[in-house]
């Protein structure tokens, strides 16, 4: 699916008093000699309830892409024999977008193995018609990708894909001309005034499916990225501003050169630039895709295009959120409420299995359902309390050994018999309290 063709050019503002903005630069300075303040405190991680399989990211160079859609004809980036590029290593950028998702947003993120290399000919669920993955119709992948994310007992599969031009273009910035005035002005100081904006447009699309839901689809032979899909985000990476110190880096005899040439002018297009473009760009798309999964936090929790009901995962009016700890003798308690939204699709839930390792440790039929009071006949939900310990003592090996080694635990959560779809989530065992001294 086509990316959203983002156009942004980054204007510098006009106008400002010459006080004020050497104040601005002063600061920037400051904060180049390490005297910065404290930066706002990071948000509190998701810890969203579920096993993210990822799919190696695919990275695309498109040199259709425009770094910028006011650029008029005839430009100075146009007629440069030789454009300043970047290549933007798949397998870092892949790295860095797992670790983000697993600590800000997820249980836990697994990168699936790629069909290159073979796993699944073990596999007795899957038949591809052909045992060269070129020759594979995208029905084919896409039940190669399904088959993978429930063999590695995932919940929820995403998809991410970059794309982007590879020419970055760069101008000065407002701060530009300030730099020059330092410079008359003697000192060093114009080495930390960000005066050079590097632009090289960076798109990422990340798709979220439910496991469930695609395997549900793929057996019955359906669509299943059609009938799985939870959510889709898409980002763009569109500049940054680099002072003298960044272009240059660790050359010395352009440190000797700017006393008597203004830094603006030298080390415009440097591989300390190139650097350091990629891991902005790396750490910008990817921190903008934990905000999108911030903001789709209850469509990806609840999944409605696939199920009825949901985890409760924060609690509230007198319920404690959902959770599951070991206790110190060894027990793990689960203990937390699923929400039906009542409705034409499912009058309740029926069945719950406890796995851990893809072991099945316990399970049963709920027993009760509290209503919801107090809201219209549209809006009607139940609650559905899960409150049950297991004991590893109880158990016979295999599941004893399974459960005491177990980190986290999976839970699978059936609708009722009228409408058979399932959803599973995965929390991590929260270890034994230790008690302060």
């Amino acid at each position: 699916m086509r990316l959203l063709d983002r156009r942004t050019m980054l204007v510098a503002a006009e106008g400002a008093p010459i006080g004020a903005a050497l104040r601005v630069t002063f600061a920037s300075i400051t904060l180049g000699l390490g005297l910065g303040c404290a930066s706002a405190p990071p948000e509190e991680p998701l810890d969203l309830p579920f096993h993210v399989g990822m799919i190696p990211v695919v990275v695309t160079v498109s040199g259709e892409m425009s770094t910028d859609a006011n650029e008029e004809p005839g430009g100075e980036a146009e007629q440069e024999a030789e454009p300043f590029t970047i290549t933007l290593p798949a397998l870092r950028l892949q790295e860095v977008l797992r670790a983000k998702l697993e600590e800000n947003c997820f249980t836990r993120v697994s990168v699936l193995p790629a069909k290159e290399e073979g796993v699944w000919k073990e596999w007795e669920d899957f038949e591809p018609p052909s045992e060269d993955v070129s020759e594979w119709d995208p029905f084919t992948e896409d039940a190669y990708w399904v088959a993978a994310a429930e063999r590695a007992r995932t919940d929820v599969l995403v998809d991410c894909r970059v794309r982007y031009s590879g020419v970055v273009v760069h101008e000065t910035t407002g701060a530009f001309g300030y730099n020059l005035l330092l410079f008359l002005l003697g000192g060093p100081f114009c080495y930390w005034v960000d005066d050079h904006d590097y632009r090289s447009l960076v798109e990422l699309m990340a798709i979220y499916y439910d496991t469930s839901a695609a395997v549900i689809a793929t057996r019955a032979a359906a669509d299943a990225r059609y009938e799985s899909e939870i959510q889709k985000s898409e980002v763009a990476f569109e500049g940054e501003d680099y002072d003298f110190v960044d272009r240059n880096g660790s050359h010395v005899g352009m440190y000797a050169l700017s006393l008597i040439c203004p830094s603006g002018f030298l080390r415009k297009e440097t591989d300390p630039v190139r650097e350091q473009l990629i891991e902005d760009i790396i750490a910008d798309i990817s921190d903008k895709l934990v905000t999108e999964v911030r903001l789709a936090k209850d469509v990806i929790l609840e999944a409605p295009r696939q199920v009825s009901f949901s985890c409760d995962i924060d609690g509230g009016e007198g319920r404690e959120p959902f959770s599951v700890r070991r206790a110190e003798d060894d027990t793990v308690r689960v203990r937390g409420d699923f929400v039906v939204r009542l409705g034409r699709r499912v009058e309740g839930l029926e069945i719950y299995e406890i796995l851990a390792g893809g072991v099945r440790i316990a399970g049963g039929n709920f027993e009760e359902s509290i209503e919801v009071l107090g809201l219209a006949a549209p809006e009607r939900m139940l609650r559905y309390p899960l409150d049950t310990t297991l004991s590893p003592a109880e158990l016979e090996d295999p599941e004893r050994a399974v459960l005491e080694a177990a980190t986290e635990l999976q839970i699978r959560i059936t609708e009722s018999s009228m409408n058979n779809n399932w959803r599973t989530y995965t929390f991590p065992i929260e270890p034994v309290a230790v008690p302060e001294p």
